[in-house]
């Protein structure tokens, strides 16, 4: 039996969990005079029945998971709306097709919006005063394919694009300077694009991993990556570096996975190659270094299983490589150690089948361990 509510306007808040579970509530009306300051927390959690609501001007605060698993497709404010809160998890795995933000929100909380499977499109106002996308805020929504993120956006929080399966490309507004961890890990993002004058100097662990990515132009901006950055970003052919990159290091596992990259310039900023950077990067080709290059350290697996690798040149700045930097690449042909080599880690040539031959150059006195074993 649905049931309706009408909320008179004596009414200054809707109480902690007060239709908590209410399957068969249908409408809730609040009266045109409504008094009603806050939903509190878990006020409609779980009302399956509850397919719209239309939020009062005198609303200021949706508390914690008022609206979480929910039926509601629609959440609708007036342009007059006074609401400038959201609360953690409001509208959780709730049934929302659409949103749009008002420009009032000044806070909004964690996993505003996770796991809701049917959500396609977020709208924010061009005047909005979001500085963060919170952790998670989007994580699961699978059927998310359009957003455009407002330009008052400093920060792109942990996972929150996490599993946007639909979600395929992105443009990160100027003002952004910090996209943490996850943040668009296992999403359908082909295309990020960053706009002009950037600010952005980070980029968290695994922010693309596993996504659909194509290409992308790593801004000049960026001083710190963290760990994975795109790791098993299968479709991943092309990254670029701007000729005035400040980076100074290809992060731990940065490329490792990217099984379609088949050429890559690493800037001359560039100090280190950190472990397992492109290790099983089966259709790398080549990479290219140059005249000027800082490369100094060559990290343990970096290239560990580039197959498709038949040579590289590396600079004559190049003093340490790691255990195994080379192991498995079976296209090698020849390769060349650096002027400048004092470190040699145990197997960095192990398993190069094709190795036809290897000189080794004077400065080099004894013979690492495991250097060449299987290569038959």
């Amino acid at each position: 039996m649905n049931k309706n509510v009408v909320i008179g306007n004596l009414i200054t808040s809707v109480g902690v969990t007060s239709f908590i579970n209410c399957t068969g509530l249908s409408s809730v009306t609040f009266t045109a005079t409504s008094q009603v300051a806050t939903i509190e927390t878990q006020a409609f959690k779980g009302c399956s029945g509850l397919t719209t609501i239309t939020i009062p001007d005198s609303i200021t605060n949706i508390q914690n998971q008022a609206f979480q698993s929910s039926g509601l497709t629609e959440c609708l404010f007036s342009s007059n709306t006074t609401v400038s809160t959201l609360g953690d998890n409001a509208f959780t795995s709730s049934g929302l097709l659409s949103f749009n933000i008002p420009n009032t929100i000044t806070s909004i909380g964690l996993s505003l919006f996770s796991s809701c499977s049917s959500l396609t499109t977020v709208t924010f106002t061009t005047t909005s005063q979001i500085t963060t996308l919170v952790a998670n805020m989007f994580n699961g929504c699978v059927a998310l394919n359009t957003i455009t993120i407002p330009n008052s956006v400093t920060i792109i929080g942990e996972k929150v694009f996490y599993g946007c399966t639909l979600l395929t490309s992105i443009i990160i507004p100027t003002e952004v300077t910090n996209i943490q961890k996850e943040a668009f890990k296992t999403s359908g993002l082909t295309s990020c694009t960053f706009t002009s004058g950037m600010k952005i100097t980070t980029f968290g662990d695994n922010v693309f991993t596993s996504s659909g990515l194509l290409s992308i132009t790593i801004p000049n901006t960026i001083t710190s990556i963290g760990v994975g950055l795109f790791s098993t970003c299968a479709n991943l052919t092309t990254v670029t570096f701007t000729p005035t990159s400040q980076l100074t290091s290809i992060g731990i596992s940065m490329f490792n996975g990217c099984s379609s990259l088949n050429t890559i310039t690493i800037p001359d900023s560039i100090v280190s190659i950190s472990d397992n950077a492109f290790t099983d990067c089966v259709g790398l080709l080549s990479i290219l270094f140059g005249v000027s290059s800082s490369l100094t350290t060559i990290g343990i697996t970096s290239f560990y299983n580039a197959t498709s690798l038949t040579s590289i040149t590396l600079p004559n700045t190049v003093s340490s490589l790691g255990n195994d930097t080379f192991r498995n690449c079976s296209s090698f042909n020849d390769f060349t150690f650096p002027t400048a080599l004092t470190t040699i880690g145990t197997g960095i040539l192990r398993g190069c089948s094709g190795l036809t031959s290897l000189i080794f150059p004077t400065f080099i006195t004894v013979i690492p361990q495991l250097i060449c074993e299987n290569c038959t």
